[in-house]
């Protein structure tokens, strides 16, 4: 293995590990946080203008910006994780995207707090957050329980003009 692919391996694992621990730390706020009440005093998403190529975020109580993007068209509830060098897609939301691991296709191993997996690289053809679409972003499929939720990872955000984080808001730009 590379050294380039040794360092992506390594921080991939570390923000699963940190997302794997978020979700079982407190099992009952992740599900709330999930899906937000509409008496929540701020949204976990704010809806932005589709032509502006900009999205803005807001954290939820813990800390943790999640995002709802659709991938091939389909929604999918993901946590960001600037940590994460890829877009590391759980098994679940993977087969609502019509993505699964094919007799041939790249493949990465990755060490996690729950030891060493194996997960398929792929590419997600395109994003969309808020008012911003992005093409061909790298993703690897994880292996089912590896992780519970997706995360958006650098591949996706590199993509970017621009994002920065304030208290409790993100702005993402295109």
């Amino acid at each position: 293995m590379s050294g380039l692919t040794s360092l992506v391996t390594a921080v991939v694992l570390g923000s699963l590990a940190i997302a794997a621990g978020v979700a079982h730390m407190q099992p009952q706020k992740a599900a709330l946080v999930a899906q937000p009440t509409a008496t929540a005093s701020r949204p976990v998403v704010q809806a932005s203008s589709p032509s502006s190529n900009t999205a803005m975020l807001y954290a939820d109580p813990r800390g943790h910006f999640f995002a709802d993007v659709a991938m091939r068209g389909v929604p999918i509830r993901t946590l960001v994780d600037t940590g994460a060098s890829l877009v590391a897609l759980s098994a679940e939301d993977a087969t609502k995207l019509g993505l699964r691991a094919a007799p041939g296709d790249r493949k990465a191993r990755f060490s996690t707090a729950n030891g060493m997996i194996e997960a398929t690289l792929v590419r997600i053809p395109d994003m969309r957050l808020q008012g911003i679409t992005l093409y061909d972003v790298e993703a690897a499929i994880m292996p089912p329980g590896a992780t519970k939720i997706t995360l958006l990872g650098m591949s996706f955000m590199q993509k970017l003009t621009s994002f920065e984080s304030r208290g409790t808001s993100m702005t993402l730009r295109k």
